[in-house]
């Protein structure tokens, strides 16, 4: 089916928008025209709907590792070359840190201590040549999306990103076997984009430390043999593929040549954990339990079930939800009539409002995804689409689409 269709139907999946305080705001609402939805249609994709509004915001866009060809087996030089520009420098008032690019439209992971408390942070990205020269280097401005205390882990955005630039893929949860070779690129005592290379010495979990600023920190972190230093932190470990691994995050003072890094699996449970359940960890609270104005856990009771039509699926059930509470549908899930037609997952774009961002596929109707296709900008065009792996709600790997 040509992405056309798919960009046509788009439109079509988004209902009007239903605002806050409305009286049937979080109750079914069958519209009766046409074929009426059935308990059938709507029970064969329960399953599917459990699983698909469980995806966090963060998750749709930052779980994504784009498809590159000749990855494999690279070496030191073109491990730099592939990472470093992706690896950049972050200025506070108070001092100097690395972080990882790892998306194409601007988000950064880098240590809650680099940013400290400071609301935005200055995000300078690896010149063109080797001159570093401190007069000729070009800032722009990052917004601090939200930290992790406990787990010294940030999100900073930044709505510029140079050509140049290339975020840096990141590696699944799966550990990293000791005595693999481990790189890293940061800003160590301010001598720039420096590289250094060693070896995984051990993984360690819910390991506990705490730094300068007496913050008691935990999370599964990298010890490396790979020598970094004040200004590293922040900055990307990575494999021997040039995936993203861990943060270089501190190392022990009266032990030279143990340093850790923050894992990959923390990383991404910080990038699935919204800001204000980050924000009550910190505080020493559990995280609270969402439930929507009637008394049900959020995304898990539709807004509304209609029916809908459009050229593409013919007639077909509609099931909205409101994933994270925030009074509206944001995820969309259409059953066509037409048991020949793929069943079809709309999530809204995280900032771009009205405008899919994530499409999700499930052309057998066995209640597992097969396509993904992704609109990183929300310009209402994709820009990735990927095969799914069994049991990925979202495709791990992407290919860029020709535009």
């Amino acid at each position: 089916m040509s992405k056309f269709l798919y960009a046509a139907f788009v439109i079509t999946l988004i209902p009007t928008v239903i605002k806050a305080g409305e009286p049937n705001k979080y109750t079914h609402n069958f519209v009766t025209s046409g074929k009426p939805a059935t308990s059938s249609a709507i029970e064969a994709v329960r399953q599917l709907s459990n699983a698909v509004t469980t995806i966090g915001v963060e998750e749709k866009l930052l779980n994504y590792r784009e498809t590159r060809s000749a990855k494999r087996g690279a070496g030191e030089i073109n491990i730099f070359k592939k990472a470093a520009s992706g690896t950049v420098l972050i200025l506070t008032e108070e001092g100097s840190g690395s972080g990882a690019l790892i998306t194409d439209n601007g988000y950064v992971i880098t240590n809650q201590h680099v940013v400290g408390a400071n609301e935005t942070v200055k995000v300078i990205f690896k010149p063109l040549g080797i001159d570093f020269s401190p007069n000729k280097l070009e800032w722009i401005e990052g917004k601090v999306e939200k930290v992790s205390v406990k787990n010294d882990l940030a999100l900073v955005k930044v709505d510029f990103v140079p050509q140049s630039a290339r975020p840096i893929s990141m590696h699944d949860a799966t550990p990293p076997e000791v005595g693999a070779d481990a790189h890293a690129i940061g800003h160590p005592v301010g001598e720039l984009w420096t590289y250094t290379r060693g070896y995984v010495s051990q993984v360690r979990s819910n390991y506990r430390w705490s730094g300068p600023d007496k913050a008691d920190r935990e999370a599964t972190v990298i010890q490396t043999q790979t020598p970094i230093n004040p200004g590293n932190s922040g900055g990307p470990l990575l494999d021997s593929d040039g995936e993203l691994i861990g943060l270089n995050s501190f190392k022990k003072n009266d032990a030279p040549g143990i340093n850790y890094a923050v894992s990959t699996d923390t990383i991404q449970n910080f990038l699935k954990t919204k800001k204000e359940d980050l924000e009550s960890v910190d505080a020493g609270q559990p995280i609270p339990d969402k439930r929507m104005p009637n008394g049900d856990p959020c995304g898990k009771t539709p807004i509304q079930e209609v029916r809908d039509k459009s050229d593409w699926l013919g007639e077909f059930n509609r099931i909205d939800y409101d994933p994270n509470c925030v009074g509206r549908a944001t995820l969309h899930i259409a059953i066509p009539d037409d048991q020949g037609k793929p069943i079809v997952v709309g999530i809204e774009h995280e900032t771009v409002n009205g405008v899919i961002g994530t499409l999700l596929l499930d052309e057998d109707r066995d209640n597992q995804i097969d396509i993904t296709f992704v609109d990183v900008d929300g310009d209402g065009k994709f820009d990735f689409e990927g095969y799914n792996k069994p049991g990925e709600k979202i495709a791990s790997e992407l290919n860029r689409i020709n535009s």
